[in-house]
């Protein structure tokens, strides 16, 4: 099976993240990543189950768990954080310290971190939704103003509208 790229316009969300960049393997989403906006696809702007299943995701109606995304965890503990991070509710965050208790070591803060600095698969895996402890957004592999936006607009700032392969 050849993995394919799919670029969604997603008008609703904050600026940055209105053009998102998916790699699919199948079923499987492998990637999902802010793109520019002359960026393409390789198929028709028909939109299937998985595309409706991401638009779910992307709009809070369903948790991230439903999308199949492949183990990019280097060990068990960070295979437990990742499976955190996908339970965080939309519109709501949580620190560094707080993931890794979810993930069974509460002094494992730093760990968090990186695990969350190694996820390419925003948004569905939402690393955007941890923060320091001492204030503040945090960093972010696409810089700290995207995941500020994304973070205003969950918690309520914009509508959720379709999503739609480009």
């Amino acid at each position: 099976m050849q993995p394919e790229d799919v670029v969604y316009h997603l008008p609703w969300l904050p600026p940055g993240w209105r053009f998102l960049k998916a790699g699919w393997l199948g079923e499987t989403l492998t990637c999902l990543q802010p793109c520019p906006a002359r960026a393409h696809s390789r198929r028709p702007g028909t939109q299937s189950k998985r595309d409706r299943i991401l638009e779910d995701v992307l709009s809070g109606r369903k948790p991230g768990t439903a999308i199949q995304i492949p183990d990019q965890a280097k060990s068990d503990w960070a295979s437990r954080a990742l499976a955190a991070l996908r339970t965080i509710p939309f519109g709501t965050t949580i620190t560094y310290k707080e993931l890794a208790t979810l993930a069974g070591n509460p002094l494992a803060a730093r760990a968090a971190a990186r695990v969350c600095a190694s996820n390419r698969i925003c948004l569905v895996v939402p690393c955007h939704r941890i923060i320091p402890g001492a204030g503040g957004v945090g960093g972010f592999y696409w810089g700290p103003e995207l995941k500020e936006k994304m973070l205003l607009w969950e918690s309520g700032q914009a509508e959720p509208g379709p999503i739609r392969p480009v």
